[in-house]
């Protein structure tokens, strides 16, 4: 069996991720996580596919609901095109 990982929603803008949201569903909450790295590598993706004249870096939207209901928002962005750094909720 592939594994292909997929959030529980996502909203996306000209057919790439620009929010992901992920409802617990494992003891670990190990979903967080995955969800966090799909943000990095959407960030940096979606900024090497742009025109390298495009001065403003995506910046993804990651939400996780826990079990207690209680929604984390996180930013993701690469605010260097430039560099490999991906800046987790850097406002």
């Amino acid at each position: 069996m592939k594994y292909t990982p997929h959030n529980d929603f996502r909203m996306s803008i000209n057919d790439f991720p620009h929010i992901a949201l992920e409802i617990n569903s494992q003891a670990n909450e190990g979903d967080e996580f995955r969800m966090l790295l799909q943000g990095a590598c959407y960030s940096r993706i979606g900024n090497w596919l742009r025109d390298p004249t495009h001065d403003k870096p995506i910046v993804i939207m990651a939400i996780y609901i826990d079990k207690q209901f209680k929604a984390r928002q996180h930013i993701l962005c690469q605010p260097n095109v430039k560099s490999i750094e991906v800046v987790f909720n850097w406002f």
